[in-house]
């Protein structure tokens, strides 16, 4: 049984890693590498198209404000 507790911090972990990128002036695909890298690190059984996906879904998820470079 998959643990919620597991599931928040993997996405939080995710999240992260794709807002700290933008943060630092990097380009959404680079920011989005790096959240997919995140997601497989953590999920390495799940196949990559599958965490494209995940990680795609996650960043539209994320409110509009921490994904657009000010």
């Amino acid at each position: 049984m998959t643990n919620p507790n597991t599931y928040t911090s993997d996405l939080r972990d995710i999240a992260t890693a794709y807002i700290l990128h933008r943060e630092d002036g990097a380009v959404s695909h680079s920011a989005f590498s790096a959240a997919l890298n995140t997601y497989q690190q953590c999920h390495p059984q799940i196949p990559r198209d599958d965490a494209v996906l995940v990680v795609s879904q996650l960043i539209d998820d994320l409110p509009q404000s921490v994904t657009v470079q000010h």
